[in-house]
């Protein structure tokens, strides 16, 4: 688990639990990422990086703090959880797509995606998914790790 000492210049953690790890950027409380870890391993978290009042982006960074909740976690992380009903990665997939990529393809190549198989979760499951004109309007995908690893 991080402690306060873990955390580089800019940044403060606010929750640091065995199932939960909040932190923020020091500067600004509204920018964050939350994460926490289900019974069965499952990593789910939410990143504000953008100032939802006036769309200043943090100076903290998306991956350092992925990495640092990554951290926090270790070894107890057994895949990586999406659900995206907006935003980045929700776009990216259906941009994937519509450039003729797989779901999965288009899944791993968002954000998250791209974390995800920087941890070896390169694994693509969609969970659910609601299709609307022109793409995906939300989706649930689970990123893990293949068959045999970890």
């Amino acid at each position: 688990m991080l402690t306060p000492a873990d955390m580089p210049p800019g940044y403060v953690l606010a929750v640091s639990a065995p199932t939960e790890v909040e932190i923020r950027d020091e500067f600004n409380p509204e920018l964050f990422i939350a994460g926490g870890l289900d019974a069965d391993g499952s990593l789910g978290f939410k990143i504000q990086a953008e100032d939802p009042n006036d769309g200043n982006r943090s100076a903290v960074r998306g991956k350092v703090l992925f990495d640092l909740v990554m951290r926090h976690f270790g070894d107890a992380v057994s895949a990586i959880r999406g659900y995206w009903t907006g935003g980045a990665n929700l776009l990216a997939l259906n941009r994937g797509i519509t450039a003729g990529l797989s779901d999965e393809q288009a899944a791993a190549g968002t954000w998250t995606g791209q974390r995800a198989t920087d941890c070896g979760f390169t694994g693509v499951t969609f969970q659910q998914r609601m299709t609307v004109l022109g793409g995906y309007g939300w989706v649930s995908v689970r990123f893990s790790r293949p068959e045999g690893d970890g």
